[in-house]
C-alpha cells in the first residue's frame, strides 16, 4: 500500500521535468526564429541586409565629380571654344543628386522623424544662399529699373517652366537664368522622398525604370507638339533620366551586389554610351551644341540627353565602386575643394559673369581680342571663387552645423 503513493510521486516529478524541458526547447526555438533588432529594422524597411562593402558616409570622389560638373558649367558660360557641351555638367549634377538623396533616404528608412529631418537638412543646405542671391539680384534690378514681374515663380522654385516656355526670356533679370536647374532639383527633393519612404524596394526599382522611360517620352511629346527646344530640358519630367539613374545606383549600392560587379557594369555603360555620344557629336557637329534649337528639334537626336545621363551615371559608378585611376584623380585636393563649395560657385557664377560684362565695358568692347578675353574670363572665375569661399565660411558652414539637430 505504501509503494503506490511513492510511485505516483515519482511519475508526477518526471512529468514536471518533461514539461519544463519542453518549455525551454520551445523558448529556444522561438528565440532562433525571432529576428534581431537590426534585422527587424531592415525587414520593416523591406531592404536586404547590406553588402559587405558598405559605402562610407563621406565619399571624396563625389566632391571630385561635383568639381567636374561645376567647372564644365563655368567654362561653358565663358563661351570658350570646344566647350559647347559644357552644359552637360548640369546633367552630372542631376545624377549626383539622385544618387545622394536616394541613398540618404534609404539609409533613414525605419528611423523616427526621417522625413522631417530630411526636409530640414535640405532647407539648411539650399534655401539660405538661394534667397540671398535672389535678394541681391532684386536690389540690382530695382536700381537699374529692370522688369521683375516673374518674381513669384523664382520665389516658389517654378521658374524652370517660365524660362522653358519663354526660351530663357522671362520677365526677370537674366543673371538668374541658371536657377532653372535649382528649381528642377527642389521639385525633385519635394516629391521623391514620398516614393522612397513609402514603397517597397522592388516597387521602387520598377518606379525608377518607369520614370527613366517617362523622361524620354516627355521630351518626345514636347518635340512633337510644341516644337520648343528649351522646354525639352527645363521641366522636371524632362530631367528624369539623370535623376532616376542616380537613384538606381543608390539602390544597387544597397542591394547586396558586390561593388566590383557594379563597377564593371558601370564601366561598360560609360564606354558604350560614350562611344555613341562621340558618333552623334561627329554627325551633328560640335558647334551646334551651343544652342538647343540647332540640334534638339530633330527626332533622331532625341536619345542624346539619355546617353549623356548614362555616360555620367557610368562614370559615377566607376568612381564610387571601382578601384581605377579615376578615383585618385577625383581625390586631388583641388577637385575636393572646388566640389565642397560647388553649390556656391554655381549659384554666384552667372550673376558675377553678367555683372562683369556690365561693369567692365572697356574689356567687353575688346572681347574678341585674346588677351582681353582671357583677362575678363580670369576675373570672372576669380571673383566667383572668392564669393563662394566667403559664402562657405560665413553663411553655409555655420548653417550646416545645425544639421546635427536633425539626424
Amino acid at each position: 500500500m505504501s509503494e503506490i503513493p511513492m510511485h505516483r510521486a515519482f511519475l508526477a516529478t518526471t512529468d514536471r521535468i518533461a514539461r519544463r524541458f519542453r518549455c525551454v526547447k520551445q523558448r529556444e526555438h522561438r528565440s532562433r526564429r525571432a529576428p534581431k533588432p537590426q534585422q527587424r529594422l531592415l525587414r520593416s524597411a523591406r531592404l536586404p541586409l547590406p553588402a559587405a562593402s558598405t559605402l562610407p558616409k563621406y565619399i571624396p570622389e563625389l566632391d571630385g565629380l561635383r568639381a567636374v560638373a561645376v567647372l564644365l558649367v563655368l567654362l561653358f558660360h565663358l563661351n570658350l571654344p570646344w566647350l559647347s557641351l559644357g552644359w552637360t555638367g548640369v546633367t552630372l549634377f542631376f545624377v549626383l543628386s539622385g544618387f545622394l538623396i536616394t541613398g540618404i533616404l534609404l539609409d533613414s528608412r525605419g528611423q523616427p522623424g526621417n522625413l522631417r529631418n530630411f526636409y530640414a537638412r535640405r532647407v539648411l543646405r539650399i534655401l539660405p544662399i538661394y534667397y540671398l542671391t535672389l535678394s541681391a539680384i532684386m536690389l540690382a534690378a530695382g536700381a537699374r529699373g529692370q522688369d521683375t514681374a516673374d518674381l513669384p515663380y523664382y520665389i516658389s522654385y517654378t521658374q524652370n517652366y517660365v524660362l522653358g516656355l519663354s526660351g530663357f526670356d522671362a520677365r526677370f533679370p537674366m543673371a538668374f537664368n541658371h536657377s532653372w536647374s535649382l528649381a528642377v532639383e527642389e521639385q525633385f527633393y519635394l516629391l521623391w522622398p514620398l516614393a522612397v519612404l513609402g514603397l517597397e524596394r522592388s516597387q521602387l526599382a520598377g518606379l525608377v525604370s518607369g520614370l527613366f522611360a517617362l523622361g524620354i517620352l516627355t521630351r518626345a511629346l514636347i518635340l512633337l507638339t510644341l516644337h520648343n527646344p528649351t522646354l525639352m530640358s527645363t521641366p522636371l519630367p524632362a530631367q528624369l533620366e539623370p535623376l532616376t539613374l542616380g537613384a538606381g545606383l543608390a539602390l544597387l549600392a544597397r542591394s547586396g551586389l558586390d561593388c566590383g560587379v557594379i563597377a564593371r557594369w558601370s564601366l561598360i555603360v560609360a564606354v558604350a554610351s560614350g562611344a555613341a555620344l562621340y558618333l552623334m557629336v561627329r554627325a551633328i557637329g560640335l558647334d551646334n551644341f551651343w544652342h538647343p534649337e540647332n540640334w534638339a528639334l530633330s527626332i533622331s537626336n532625341l536619345p542624346f540627353p539619355s546617353l549623356v545621363a548614362l555616360f555620367w551615371g557610368g562614370l559615377l559608378g566607376v568612381a564610387v565602386f571601382g578601384k581605377t585611376l579615376l578615383s585618385p584623380l577625383l581625390r586631388v585636393a583641388f577637385f575636393r575643394r572646388i566640389g565642397k563649395i560647388s553649390y556656391g560657385i554655381y549659384m554666384y557664377h552667372f550673376p558675377v559673369y553678367v555683372a562683369c560684362d556690365n561693369l567692365l565695358p572697356a574689356l567687353v568692347s575688346h572681347y574678341s581680342a585674346v588677351p582681353e578675353k582671357v583677362a575678363l574670363g580670369a576675373a570672372k572665375l576669380c571673383i566667383t571663387y572668392l564669393l563662394a569661399s566667403l559664402s562657405w565660411s560665413l553663411v553655409e558652414s555655420p548653417l550646416l552645423a545645425l544639421k546635427r539637430h536633425f539626424r
